[in-house]
């Protein structure tokens, strides 16, 4: 499975690009070049694979199932939708022993599918496919589909917290600091709800480099109030003021309604 972190996004230009060589080469040429892919990358793709003038979407509404795993792939993002269902419920995607793990990406994207019979059909495949996942493959599936949140279609929010529930051993930490920023967020709120021991709140607050998210962690250690965080008070910094002598380390948490200065939570 691809990093969800590695590299730069597709631009739509290079997307477009990379679906017309797909129809160009042959399969273990394709892998080779999915292998670079980012989570973003994904939807980006899908939506390049279905022009109309590629060959995938010149087939037949009645076309046979895809004889190999890539075709599969190719298949699944037709412009046509029967053949984007007829390709999702193909073995490659649904089998016991065919079904291609490499394909869960895009099961991901189209669980999000505008027609109905299109979802259903990934969503069906999208769990004989996780069941197969490693823990980087099962953190980019969350990751795709935290970043297809804001469809109207396929109810991907609801998607990316079902499938950090599985249960797979490192999931939400893998998730909390491998995923992107979306990721780390919906993680970081089912990994609160697990009650973490103080000095993990606080060494996770630390780290942690996205602003929604930090706060959220700020919060949740001043509010646990344990001596084994010594969290004191929060405490108001005016624009250009130094910290305040002693304690710390501060994390940077969240600017208050005022906006007089920044909240600081005090894990010293």
């Amino acid at each position: 499975m691809t990093s969800s972190r590695a590299g730069r996004p597709l631009s739509r230009e290079a997307a477009t690009a990379l679906a017309r060589e797909f129809h160009q080469e042959d399969a273990a040429a394709g892998w080779t070049r999915l292998d670079g892919l980012t989570s973003a990358d994904w939807p980006r793709l899908a939506a390049a694979l279905r022009s109309r003038d590629l060959r995938s979407s010149r087939l037949p509404w009645n076309a046979p199932p895809p004889a190999d795993a890539f075709e599969a792939l190719l298949m699944a993002c037709s412009h046509n939708g029967h053949l984007r269902e007829r390709a999702l419920t193909s073995r490659y995607f649904t089998g016991a022993f065919h079904g291609d793990v490499r394909l869960l990406p895009i099961a991901v994207v189209c669980a999000t599918d505008h027609v109905p019979q299109v979802r259903e059909a990934a969503r069906r495949s999208l769990e004989r496919l996780l069941g197969k996942a490693d823990l980087p493959g099962t953190v980019e599936a969350a990751d795709i589909a935290s970043l297809l949140a804001g469809r109207s279609r396929g109810d991907a929010a609801a998607l990316t917290v079902a499938i950090l529930r599985r249960e797979v051993p490192g999931l939400l930490e893998a998730a909390r600091t491998a995923g992107g920023p979306r990721l780390r967020r919906v993680a970081l709120r089912l990994w609160l709800e697990q009650d973490p021991a103080p000095e993990d709140l606080t060494a996770a607050a630390l780290a942690e480099k996205d602003t929604l998210a930090r706060t959220a962690y700020a919060e949740a250690v001043e509010a646990s109030g344990r001596a084994a965080c010594a969290v004191a008070p929060t405490v108001l910094v005016e624009p250009g003021r130094p910290l305040p002598p002693g304690g710390g380390p501060y994390i940077h948490c969240r600017m208050p309604r005022s906006g007089r200065g920044r909240v600081l939570a005090n894990c010293g």
